[in-house]
């Protein structure tokens, strides 16, 4: 009812959007649209039908139509956006990770889903480039978390997981973006376009993932440090992946500094579909460095 008045069923299409069979042929949930079940502005609509109204004009064809509250909207949205560096520095041989990003809290922290992602969402010009718990805290780096340590011309295997984003018809790009002034920090999300590149290569393919058919496998990205740095200066560095599910831009970055040193532990280079046959890495390597990664870093060659 509305106003008093039962509407036909061709008014309750064009004023109530609710189809004959009684489901709801409003366009699919979008960024800055009107009505309840839109993520936007919120705004009740006056006209907002009601189950006893629909089913009043035409019977529904299912028992239930369900839709997500906002609240429950929003909260899913935040619960998928897991997409980050879980190992800067891994040595696919020795299934170890020698570095990690800046204030990584490990798996093991209950709010790492929702606390460490970093999203840019619609192509913004003025978001800071890290996660505020990066961006104020350069030196967020413990014992047991330690940045890594690499020599210029040194292969690196950055590690993160899928999160059932593997695409082979049309991967995503991943970048390694740097400065070569070791003073420099990344500020501003636009600094994507302008920085030095030290690697490119697909998110999530089968041809750099362990386990394809695993939603949440782990997959690897190879890259060289650049030959320009300086050993015994620390360089910022960015992970910024371009997901761009949504049209207008979207995209995640994880921010990592890396300790530029004449020796250090060299890690086994091989091709990326041999480094796929080592497998998974073990489950306790995105937890910190155990006693074998600090056997491993203590024993350090130059290139």
């Amino acid at each position: 009812m509305a106003n008093g008045r039962r509407l036909s069923a061709g008014a309750l299409n064009k004023e109530r959007h609710v189809a004959r069979n009684g489901c709801d042929i409003r366009a699919p949930i979008k960024k800055g649209g009107n009505g309840n079940h839109n993520w936007g502005t919120g705004l009740h609509d006056p006209l907002e039908w009601d189950v006893e109204d629909a089913m009043a004009v035409s019977p529904p064809s299912v028992s239930k139509v369900s839709l997500a509250s906002r609240e429950d909207f929003e909260r899913s949205k935040q619960e998928n956006n897991m997409h980050w560096i879980d190992c800067v520095k891994y040595d696919p041989v020795n299934k170890a990770c020698l570095g990690y990003a800046r204030g990584y809290p490990t798996r093991n922290a209950a709010d790492i889903n929702t606390s460490y992602p970093y999203l840019f969402d619609g192509s913004p010009t003025s978001q800071p480039m890290c996660n505020p718990k990066q961006q104020s805290s350069p030196s967020a780096y413990t014992a047991n978390l330690p940045m890594a340590v690499a020599q210029p011309g040194e292969t690196i295997y950055t590690t993160w997981e899928a999160n059932g984003h593997l695409n082979n018809a049309a991967p995503t790009n991943v970048k390694i973006l740097y400065y070569a002034d070791s003073t420099k920090e990344f500020t501003s999300v636009n600094e994507r376009s302008t920085a030095a590149v030290a690697g490119s290569f697909n998110y999530a393919a089968n041809a750099n993932c362990f386990n394809p058919s695993e939603p949440n496998t782990t997959c690897v990205g190879s890259w060289v440090v650049p030959k320009n740095l300086v050993p015994g200066k620390t360089y910022h560095f960015v992970w910024f992946w371009y997901f761009n599910a949504n049209p207008a831009g979207q995209w995640y970055s994880t921010c990592f500094d890396m300790q530029i040193k004449d020796s250090s532990h060299v890690v086994k280079t091989a091709a990326m579909a041999d480094i796929m046959k080592l497998g998974d890495p073990p489950v306790t390597y995105s937890n910190g460095l155990d006693s074998k990664a600090k056997d491993l870093i203590a024993q350090t060659s130059k290139l």
